[in-house]
This record gives C-alpha cells, structure tokens and sequence, in this order.
C-alpha cells in the first residue's frame, strides 16, 4: 500500500497556487519538501493550510480595517487655463 497524504500539487490547486509557489513556501517555512509530488502527512497538511488561512484572515483585516486618508485638497481652477493677452505673448523689444 502507497503512503497517505496529499500531493503537494492536489493541496496547491485546491489552495489556488502553484505547486512552484507552495514548495516555496513550505522550505521558506521549514518543511522539507522534494518536487511536486511530495505527499504530505495529515500534520503537515495542517499546518500548510493554516498558513494560509491565517494569510487570508489577515488580508480580510487589512481590507476592512478604515483607510488611512489624507486631507483632501481641491483647486477650483484645476485644469483651467486663463488665456494670455495676445500682449503679454509677443515681445514688445
């Protein structure tokens, strides 16, 4: 009988990444992983997965969290131009 777990190519099409990208992460994150077909043991599929649902509640907090703004400023005049007087265009030598 195989070994049990999930490819680490299966975890990452149902995470929405590639397999390039999960490796990374798992050896950025110390999980030794060889190639794409790695299976990963019930643990270690656990922890790679809340990764990134820990990923994910952080950017819903970002996104939700109020914007820092910035005081508006508004020119009535912005993008108007005020034509010159012909005399101030030719020079008067």
């Amino acid at each position: 009988m195989g070994k049990k777990g999930i490819k680490i190519e299966d975890l990452a099409r149902e995470l929405g990444l590639t397999a390039r990208q999960l490796m990374e992460r798992c050896r950025a994150e110390g999980l030794a992983v060889q190639n794409s077909i790695t299976k990963l043991r019930a643990d270690q599929e656990r922890r790679v997965r809340s990764w990134f649902v820990r990923d994910a509640v952080d950017a819903d907090r970002q996104a939700s969290a109020p914007a820092e703004s910035s005081p508006s400023v508004r020119d009535d005049n912005l993008g108007r131009c005020e034509p010159k007087s012909r005399s101030n265009l030719v020079d008067g030598g």
